[in-house]
């Protein structure tokens, strides 16, 4: 008996402090201001090669887009934009909220002289106003191709394009699978950085300097990714961006701003595995990844693509009979605030981003990576509010608004989830 009595005296004592080791703390500083969230970090890949059905028109309305790359991939180097192409595009940014435009020109197959005429007929003809351009389309794929053509070839359609109309910007180079490690990025035959060397000769001339980022597969015929390889691939931001802006800035002298403007988790049109782009999970991988985007203080982002259908590929946040899963983590984000403060979890798979928004309700996104449940407690510093309207993405719920939860109680998060809290302070 003495010795039963003894077990329980110590069981009594230490599960306490057993159970408060499994709360994971979140604290946000309201007192922090990072940075102000880009409007452009909303963004997405949008061309002829997709459509948008008729029976999801409305859908579109509602996806919280802000800016729309056309015509997104490798299509605008094996064809011409037309006048048709124009009409759609605006169309669509027109009805989707008069989204900021990006047009592509066709490098690998066209000259400077059809991208100049495109300038004039966008912007000169036809007065749609469109501010940012790029020209061609992950160019280091190019057969037969070198940075040094790369770069002379660049130039000459940039100067071409300016003298249509000299208040254009340039996003650039646009290469693909940039990993910020010279060696893994992108480089020619001769063993030549895309990046560096362009930035060396064309930095004068680019305004945002961009990349394209697919993680997986890893080789051509690997196999398909396991959710904790793609859970864990959400952390090679924490280095891609600061080696982009160091980079930047080491080769041009300037802090220019930085653009991912082809991103998902796969790049292979594979559908229905546990991680295809059209999964549950990767659409929690995008909202981790979209956060650290924003905490990068990236200034715009693409992903890749607003449409596609099955047959083509996962990757649409739309398909043609349904809405994919990453479109909720833009229905999820469209809570989210543009004065970014700081936040930290003390759980990796648990990664929380706070805002606040013109009104003053701080936004707490907080992304669950784990297959199992997590509960958290929050630590708002001086910021003092009882509750807060509860937003939640998971496996049951598609961005349901489920009403106020008490912040002084202990929550728990559901397994591969995104939830917003949307809090008004006292």
């Amino acid at each position: 008996m003495h010795k039963l009595y003894f077990l329980v005296i110590c069981w009594l004592l230490v599960s306490p402090t057993l159970a408060q080791d499994d709360v994971i703390r979140l604290t946000v500083d309201t007192s922090d201001h990072i940075s102000e969230v880009s409007p452009y970090v909303y963004g997405v890949n949008y061309g002829p090669w997709s459509y948008v059905p008729v029976d999801w028109i409305d859908t579109i309305d509602t996806v919280g887009a802000t800016f729309i790359r056309f015509p997104g991939g490798n299509w605008g180097d094996l064809n011409f934009i037309r006048d048709n192409h124009l009409r759609d595009l605006f169309f669509w940014a027109e009805r989707m909220g008069n989204l900021e435009v990006s047009i592509s020109v066709n490098l690998e197959t066209g000259d400077p002289e059809r991208a100049a005429d495109l300038v004039r007929r966008v912007n000169i003809e036809n007065d749609y106003g469109v501010t940012y351009w790029s020209i061609g389309n992950e160019p280091n794929l190019f057969a037969d191709y070198s940075t040094e053509q790369h770069n002379r070839d660049w130039r000459a359609f940039a100067e071409a394009m300016l003298a249509v109309d000299p208040d254009i910007q340039f996003i650039g180079p646009d290469i693909s699978q940039y990993q910020g490690d010279p060696t893994l990025d992108p480089k020619d035959d001769a063993g030549r950085l895309y990046l560096d060397e362009f930035l060396i000769a064309n930095g004068d001339l680019v305004d945002i300097v961009s990349v394209h980022r697919y993680p997986f597969p890893s080789r051509m015929a690997g196999p398909t990714a396991t959710i904790d390889e793609v859970r864990l691939s959400t952390r090679e931001w924490e280095t891609i961006i600061p080696a982009l802006n160091e980079t930047v800035f080491e080769l041009t002298g300037e802090a220019k701003p930085i653009a991912v403007t082809e991103i998902n988790s796969h790049w292979s049109n594979g559908v229905g595995f546990e991680t295809a782009n059209d999964s549950h999970y990767n659409a929690i991988w995008w909202a981790d990844v979209l956060g650290q985007m924003i905490v990068g203080d990236v200034f715009l982002v693409n992903y890749f693509a607003l449409q596609s259908d099955s047959t083509t590929g996962g990757y649409g946040l739309i398909g043609r009979f349904d809405a994919r899963p990453t479109y909720y983590t833009y229905r999820m984000y469209q809570q989210f605030g543009t004065q970014l403060v700081a936040a930290t979890s003390s759980d990796p798979d648990v990664s929380i981003f706070a805002a606040f928004d013109d009104d003053d309700k701080l936004t707490l996104m907080i992304i669950n990576l784990a297959e199992d449940e997590k509960t958290i407690a929050l630590d708002l510093g001086d910021f003092e509010a009882q509750s807060a309207d509860h937003w939640l993405f998971d496996l049951s719920h598609n961005a349901d608004m489920l009403g106020e939860i008490n912040l002084a109680d202990a929550m728990t998060l559901s397994p591969q989830s995104i939830t917003a809290l949307v809090i008004t302070g006292e």
